[in-house]
């Protein structure tokens, strides 16, 4: 279980079973970011990155031109256009992680496990293209993070005694 504070909001994740769920999760992952993968390899030739290494994928980073990176960004943005497979993907997603939201002075737990639930928390404050992007971000390094370098979810921080906050 991974814990922070993200966007003004306390988030949690719980990554999914690696087996079916997150290995499916995944592949339609991969399906969708290999085109935009692949147009970033010009880029990548020449590096001094170790590709074999998924920790370096973070020092690659630093190496590849913005204009690249963002051009990959849309190719893969754009794989997501159907609406139906966007919100399939971002749902299961996003059903891993939970937020604690503050509203007319309560503090409630929210599963992101729904449409309606999603559009509430992004909604809730600043820019909801933002937290939904911050908390896609945060749902793809609870499931995924230790394949491109990130923590392991046993190294994450323990959830507290008291996880979330009620009244």
């Amino acid at each position: 279980m991974i814990e922070r504070d993200l966007d003004g909001i306390h988030v949690l994740g719980q990554a999914l079973p690696e087996y079916p769920d997150g290995g499916a999760l995944f592949a339609e992952l991969a399906d969708i970011a290999a085109p935009a993968i692949g147009a970033l390899i010009p880029s990548i030739q020449g590096s001094r990155v170790d590709l074999a290494n998924p920790a370096s994928l973070g020092e690659l980073l630093k190496e590849i031109d913005a204009s690249a990176v963002l051009g990959a960004i849309g190719q893969a943005l754009g794989r997501l256009g159907d609406k139906a497979r966007f919100q399939r993907v971002t749902g299961e997603l996003l059903r891993t992680v939970s937020v604690e939201l503050e509203e007319d002075g309560k503090v409630s737990k929210v599963d992101l496990n729904s449409p309606a639930k999603i559009t509430r928390v992004i909604r809730a404050g600043g820019n909801p293209y933002a937290r939904l992007g911050k908390l896609l971000a945060f749902a793809l390094e609870v499931n995924f993070g230790p394949l491109f370098g990130g923590g392991s979810r046993a190294s994450s921080p323990a959830p507290s005694a008291a996880q979330f906050r009620e009244g």
